[in-house]
Order: structure tokens, then C-alpha cells, then sequence
């Protein structure tokens, strides 16, 4: 069962799947999402995705955002969407650094709602 099934059961089962959902739901692993400017980016995109993997991150995929009218950021960002994910996003910063990606930084994002565990790296174009 994913992390969505397990936010159900905290949300509307009983107490006893209520509590069993709390004590699951912060040891699953977060979702890391990667969004590129362009095409060329890939293979660092790849690289991090790699990166994520070994230290335990959920590596649903890489989309390519050019021609999608997206605005890509200045500077490379992990977004997050939870106060509970800022320690996450500040740790992936952290091995985006390492791995060359010296602009990047934590981002928080509240207008959209998602799942604590979700967490976004929108890659800028100088990203190479």
C-alpha cells in the first residue's frame, strides 16, 4: 500500500487504523519528481535521479517542461508542499550541491495541496 492508501486510513478508518497509518506514513520514502528545461538536461537529470535512488527516494520520473509554457526558475529549486518536507528538500539540496548544482535551494510552495512525502526538483536552465 502506497502512501495515498495510508493518508485514507488516517483521514477515515477507525483508531486503530488511524494510529497504524500515523506511525507508517513518516517512514515511507518521499516521491521526488524532476522537471527539465530543456531536452539537454537529461543526463544530469539522470545522474541526480541515480543519486536519489541510493540514498532511498522514489524516482517516479523526469519531465521534460519545454514547450509546456511552464515558467522554469532562476535558480534550481526542490519544491515542497508540507512543513514536514523541509528537512527532506534541504537534504536533496544538499546532494544537488554536491553533484554541481551550486544554485540550488529549497523552495516552499503553498498554494497547491499535496501529499507530505511529495517533493518537486525543477532544474534551471543553466543546468548542465
Amino acid at each position: 500500500m502506497g502512501k495515498g492508501g495510508l493518508f485514507s486510513y488516517k483521514s477515515t478508518g477507525t483508531a486503530t487504523t488511524k494510529a497504524e497509518a500515523s506511525a507508517i506514513l513518516p517512514t515511507l520514502p518521499a516521491q521526488v519528481y524532476i522537471q527539465i528545461a530543456s531536452e539537454s538536461q537529461r543526463v544530469k537529470a539522470n545522474e541526480i535521479t541515480t543519486q536519489l535512488q541510493q540514498k532511498g527516494f522514489v524516482m517516479p520520473g523526469i519531465e521534460n517542461m519545454a514547450g509546456k509554457g511552464a515558467d522554469m526558475p532562476k535558480n534550481t529549486n526542490v519544491r515542497y508542499f508540507n512543513d514536514e518536507d523541509k528537512q527532506t528538500a534541504e537534504a536533496i539540496v544538499a546532494i544537488l550541491k554536491e553533484a554541481g548544482i551550486t544554485t540550488a535551494y529549497a523552495y516552499p510552495v503553498s498554494k497547491y495541496k499535496v501529499k507530505a512525502g511529495g517533493l518537486e526538483v525543477w532544474f534551471s536552465a543553466d543546468v548542465h
